[in-house]
């Protein structure tokens, strides 16, 4: 399976390793970096790893566009969702406890 990240921007090189039911409990277990460091197989020089590692935020902005399988970028961006409001209801409850700035 090719790896396309960016429109017109591919590399043969870049491989999966794992079905998306496996890269789906190892995002469970670790960071996001750390399993796509482990799910790709890198046939190629350092630069491509570079480039991998400076895509992974591209990646995430643009709505994880890695073209796995659809169900598994589904399960990503319900869990991003989650955790951005679990952060928001934190600072909304860290903000309340302060009380009103004005």
């Amino acid at each position: 399976m090719q790896l396309s990240c960016r429109p017109g921007r591919t590399h043969d090189a870049v491989q999966l390793r794992h079905s998306a039911a496996e890269i789906r409990s190892l995002l469970l277990q670790r960071h996001v970096e750390e399993v796509l460091q482990d799910v790709l197989v890198i046939n190629s020089h350092e630069d491509l790893q570079v480039w991998i590692l400076e895509d992974l935020q591209v990646w995430i902005l643009e709505g994880l566009q890695i073209w796995i399988l659809e169900e598994l970028q589904v399960w990503i961006l319900e869990e991003l969702q989650v955790w951005i409001l679990e952060k928001l209801q934190v600072w909304i409850l860290d903000w309340g406890m302060e009380g009103d700035p004005e």
